[in-house]
């Protein structure tokens, strides 16, 4: 009972829009039955046209750069309109002047149609058209100045076959260029007239008749154009009501290893897997740690960087094909060495039917073995007489055996309670704990620290050092060695009785005189 009430009030509501419509220039014939309702037009009856939309009939003569001739004898009413001039017959022609191709709906020239519709809802729309090759089968629809995805691209791959209906969207479905049966349909957001229209996307275009036609089985039959003008329904249903989507994302690094010094460039696809609905406000995300563990050097026009990712608005994304497809490409650097990972997803506020090809890793190998350096200690004396409150000049030696030349080098000196740094390099701070510093040891170079150390008594006592730089392969070096002080005044007497010292001394300047090749100083 309430379904009778619904449908006399629906009734109700129609014989009214049925009444505005007789005062309007609305010209579109009305078909309802329970599982369909249908707006049916002749093309030629638009309320307006761009000029090169040229109404051709029986009487139409010869016209210029119209290389297919006259079809209006198979022409449902006679009539039909057609794009011209045709400039743009076959695939190798020029693409104008004049214009003979718009890619983008609503750029080329247009036809009019008020319309009033019944009801809200998705009508699809199927055209009659007359295609003879492969550069005049493709027109653009929409609504209201509107031009919506569901409305571009409208395919016909039925050159060679006279006048054919089709309501094919190129690409959609997955089914090739020719695209699946009824991907091309305009939403009416509420009941009402309404402007249908047609933009032109190849030249030569004819077109002479129009359907649009609302579902009202639930999704449980198909209706289609049949002849010339009838609609026939089957048993069926169409995936593309579904409203859901597949987002899909691939991906690819130009080497898998590189040097620290090199650079990848990553490249992206994302692709909508459906056949049929379109994917919104889609976003691409490169979690990348960028400045720490990445540099982006270069990113795809409509990409940016954000905080640590890297971020792309993609926005819409047509239904399967190589038309809906987006590519992106990133040349990123690397900031460390190792097994460097690029985490990638694709996002989508559309509901996505399967989610796992939504994400990609991927990783590249960055070697910087050969940027590091590798270093060594040495003592350069140690038979050196101590003795308490008396300064004795110690020397290390740090060498870089490669293979790069060793960076912003710093030895670090530990010096024990007992023991006072009295002369020290300006490169060197602190007291007990000293830090010297070195912009660069050479390549099989190396440089030496010279300290000037009293004991403030006699004993045993130990000094580390330990070098370390900012490219150094492994952990810092450490070195340590082991002194013993005598008391105060026993130096001058071993020295007046010929006693030890004099060969310690001999031998540190025997090690001065042949010096170390490519020798660096912390300078004094």
């Amino acid at each position: 009972m309430i379904l009778l009430v619904s449908r006399f009030k629906s009734l109700v509501a129609w014989v009214v829009l049925v009444q505005v419509a007789l005062i309007s220039s609305v010209i579109a014939d009305t078909r309802i039955t329970d599982d369909y309702i249908a707006l049916v037009v002749e093309a030629e009856d638009d309320e307006t046209r761009g000029e090169r939309w040229v109404l051709t009939n029986s009487e139409t003569g010869t016209q210029e750069n119209d290389p297919d001739g006259n079809h209006s004898d198979g022409a449902a009413g006679g009539a039909y309109i057609e794009l011209l001039p045709d400039m743009r017959v076959t695939h190798d022609d020029e693409f104008g002047p004049p214009t003979a191709y718009w890619d983008t709906p609503g750029t080329g020239p247009q036809a009019v149609y008020p319309m009033t519709f019944p009801e809200a809802g998705r009508y699809y729309v199927h055209i009659r058209a007359y295609s003879t090759g492969t550069e005049d089968n493709g027109i653009h629809v929409g609504l209201n100045d509107t031009w919506p995805q569901s409305g571009a691209r409208m395919q016909f791959c039925t050159a060679g076959q006279g006048w054919q209906w089709s309501g094919r969207q190129r690409d959609a479905g997955g089914v090739g260029p020719c695209g699946a049966k009824k991907t091309i349909w305009v939403t009416v957001e509420e009941p009402g007239e309404h402007r249908f229209m047609i933009s032109a996307r190849e030249d030569g275009f004819e077109a002479d008749k129009i359907m649009l036609i609302k579902d009202l089985t639930d999704n449980t039959r198909i209706c289609s154009p049949s002849g010339a003008d009838d609609i026939t329904c089957v048993n069926g249903s169409l995936e593309n009501a579904d409203e859901v989507v597949d987002m899909e994302v691939t991906s690819s690094v130009s080497a898998s290893d590189i040097g620290i010094d090199g650079s990848v460039v990553v490249s992206v696809v994302v692709r909508n897997d459906d056949g049929y609905d379109a994917a919104t406000n889609v976003a691409l995300t490169l979690d990348a740690n960028i400045g720490t563990v990445w540099n982006a050097s270069e990113v795809s026009e409509g990409c940016e960087v954000s905080g640590t990712d890297i971020v792309c608005a993609i926005g819409y994304v047509s239904p399967s094909g190589p038309e809906g497809e987006k590519e992106f490409e990133f040349t990123l650097e690397p900031l460390q060495a190792g097994e460097l990972a690029i985490p990638i997803a694709v996002s989508t506020d559309s509901v996505d039917g399967m989610q796992g090809n939504d994400s990609a890793d991927l990783s590249v190998v960055v070697d910087d073995s050969d940027t590091l350096a590798q270093l060594s200690l040495s003592w350069n004396d140690q038979t050196l007489t101590w003795e308490a409150e008396m300064e004795t000049t110690v020397t290390a030696t740090v060498a870089n055996a490669g293979p790069a030349d060793a960076q912003n080098v710093v030895l670090s000196v530990s010096i024990p309670a007992g023991l006072s740094v009295t002369t020290q390099p300006d490169t060197c701070t602190g007291v007990n704990e000293l830090e010297c510093s070195l912009p660069l040891i050479a390549l099989d170079g190396n440089a030496e620290l010279s300290l000037g150390i009293t004991p403030s008594a006699a004993g045993m006592y130990s000094i580390s050092i330990s070098a370390d730089a900012a490219n150094l392969s492994g952990e810092a070096v450490n070195s340590t060695i082991i002194i013993e002080a005598q008391e105060a005044g026993t130096a001058a007497a071993n020295s007046a009785s010929g006693g030890g010292a004099a060969s310690g001394w001999s031998l540190l300047l025997l090690m001065s005189l042949l010096g170390f090749r490519r020798k660096a100083r912390f300078a004094a």
